[in-house]
């Protein structure tokens, strides 16, 4: 190794691998919201991992850092749109890896699949869903709320019943003209699927609701 040489010192390999690591990461030049979605996508894999070929990690280990330092390179390539051409896929390579090591391709293809994104939002005052809607397969909004009502709605055990409380508006431009002392004046966000975020808006499992909450407080706004 080079900085054996260098410096006349007997490096264990593991350290050599968290030195590997350090270099990586200066190499790979990342911003914090990039660095954010890969550790979140490191994580999932692993988790993915973890279960399907019921292993432990040891994370202090020279594997397993080699290990995440494959994801990276898979992640920043992903995030930044940046694929290898499919020209440049081995077939006889894969059937081969598919047929001696079921069990890690199974971990690869499960890992490869898209995965639903639900989105959480501890709100404490309106915002601009335009952001967050389209990176979304679905929002769960709580004013207020603990976590467990949140994974109580997630893993069905409660129906959704709320109903937003305030406007949320269509962007920026919206809630810069709107006026303080004017209640509901402000173009509210339509989702992809044509629902105004509007006061007084909610699902269930059965769609819009459409209840006696909704019946008196859903109505046009009163002016003078």
């Amino acid at each position: 190794m080079m900085i054996d040489a260098q410096f006349d010192v007997d490096m264990p390999e593991d350290e050599a691998g968290f030195i590997a690591m350090h270099l990586i990461d200066a190499q790979l030049d990342l911003k914090q919201p990039m660095a954010d979605k890969i550790l979140r996508l490191i994580e999932e894999i692993s988790n993915i991992v973890r279960r399907t070929c019921g292993i432990e990690f040891d994370k202090d280990s020279l594997p397993y850092y080699r290990f995440v330092t494959h994801l990276k390179f898979f992640a920043q390539r992903m995030f930044s749109g940046v694929n290898p051409p499919q020209d440049d896929v081995d077939e006889e390579m894969e059937a081969m890896v598919q047929k001696k090591y079921q069990r890690a391709h199974e971990c690869a293809a499960r890992s490869g699949k898209k995965m639903p994104v639900i989105t959480m939002v501890h709100a404490l005052k309106p915002m601009i869903f335009s952001e967050v809607e389209p990176l979304s397969d679905a929002i769960v909004v709580g004013y207020g709320v603990s976590d467990a009502a949140y994974f109580d709605i997630l893993t069905g055990k409660s129906e959704p019943q709320g109903l937003l409380p305030m406007q949320q508006p269509k962007d920026m431009v919206t809630v810069e003209k709107q006026l303080e002392d004017v209640p509901r004046d402000m173009e509210c966000y339509t989702d992809s699927e044509g629902h105004s975020y509007d006061f007084a808006y909610g699902l269930n499992w059965k769609g819009v609701i459409k209840d006696a909450r909704t019946a008196k407080y859903a109505v046009p706004v009163l002016k003078r």
